[in-house]
């Protein structure tokens, strides 16, 4: 019986392999049907072989797909290898698990020991933190309210010092006589004679009712309980008046700036030229470099240009160089040395005086028109 075996059929792409029997001694009658062999020629096989016309039956082979159409690897498997290849067991590859870990370092705890230190002092950090915070905001709205009671306060205090500058102003600007006015005025036991001599001079008329128009806190010398006030009437007639304040205390006018008080009329004083008086005045001073007649030794005098309120009259006052307000007045005009000065100076004709226009200053009383501190002497 023939031997017969199989031809394998690879799978190539999607075509299904295909398997048929070979008979082998029919290969070979095919086969003799192409080559005869002729050993007695004397050659080889290789040379003796004569090929023969191919019968005009097509030779049936393997149909195999186009090499394009299909996936190929670069090397295909051989047969053998696919079968004496050993392929691993479930087990096998389970006892292989631990072989990895096994190699692998150490886990370090203590980096998770100092990362964990590292957390917990973060968190006492945010706590003490928050709780400083809750601190300062109790701190800030404990002076929050401290301020605003302040403030409140404050707001009191300057209510209530606008209402006593009002009355004050009130009564200063109604009075119908000079007592009723006296009674609001600054320093009233000193000024109400003032007062007396000014109105025997000048018909006393009330100034009448008008609004305040501004106020305006001032600092004079020390005190800052001094306002400016600006009151304006119906035919929009404006007058200033200095007012003080006192906390907890009733508000009294400046008598003597409102109607800048003079002891004589200043151009009757310049003309009539009272020989052995002493006055005090309210005068605009700046200094001068006339020296003649009993003044005329610049070394022993100092000379000044004095003038006064809606007065056209013009003095000269002469002051010692060694008297204590001559060098008050050169230390104030040299800070301002082309500034007329308000200021109030007491005044002294001696008998014998042969200046026409010259006139002694004995002292520097104020700086300025208004008295903060009473003088200690009146003329």
């Amino acid at each position: 019986m023939a031997n017969s075996g199989f031809a394998f059929s690879m799978p190539r792409n999607k075509k299904a392999p295909e398997l048929r029997t070979i008979d082998e001694e029919a290969e070979k009658d095919e086969v003799a049907r192409y080559y005869r062999l002729d050993p007695e020629q004397g050659v080889s096989n290789e040379q003796a072989v004569v090929k023969l016309d191919a019968p005009d039956a097509k030779i049936s082979k393997l149909e195999v797909p186009v090499r394009n159409e299909v996936e190929t690897r670069t090397i295909e498997p051989g047969v053998e290898n696919l079968i004496t290849t050993n392929k691993p067991t479930l087990e096998q590859e389970e006892a292989q698990w631990g072989g990895g870990a096994s190699g692998r370092r150490p886990i370090l705890w203590g980096w998770f020991a100092l990362i964990g230190v590292l957390l917990a002092g973060l968190a006492i950090w945010a706590f003490i933190e928050i709780r400083r915070a809750g601190e300062q905001l109790d701190t800030i709205r404990v002076g929050t309210e401290e301020m605003l009671k302040q403030e409140e306060a404050s707001a009191l205090k300057a209510r209530s010092q606008i209402e006593r500058i009002e009355h004050s102003l009130r009564v200063f600007t109604e009075a119908p006589d000079m007592e009723t006015m006296a009674t609001v005025v600054r320093h009233p036991e000193r000024v109400r004679p003032l007062m007396k001599d000014h109105y025997s001079r000048h018909d006393y008329e009330p100034i009448g009712p008008r609004r305040v128009d501004s106020l305006r806190p001032l600092t004079l010398g020390s005190m800052g309980d001094f306002w400016m006030v600006t009151l304006e009437s119906e035919e929009n007639e404006r007058m200033k008046l200095l007012v003080q304040a006192p906390e907890d205390a009733e508000a009294r006018v400046d008598w003597e700036t409102a109607v800048c008080y003079q002891p004589m009329d200043w151009d009757d004083y310049a003309r009539e030229r009272p020989h052995g008086t002493t006055m005090d005045f309210r005068v605009f001073i700046e200094p001068d470099t006339l020296y003649s007649h009993d003044f005329r030794d610049s070394e022993k005098w100092d000379s000044f240009l004095l003038t006064a309120l809606d007065s056209e009259e013009v003095l000269f006052g002469y002051i010692r160089s060694d008297n204590p307000s001559a060098e008050l007045l050169r230390t104030w005009f040299g800070r301002f040395p082309s500034r007329p000065a308000a200021m109030v100076l007491r005044l002294s004709l001696p008998e014998g005086l042969q200046s026409p226009r010259g006139v002694v200053i004995d002292e520097v009383l104020a700086i300025r028109w208004i008295y903060i501190v009473p003088p200690t002497k009146d003329a």
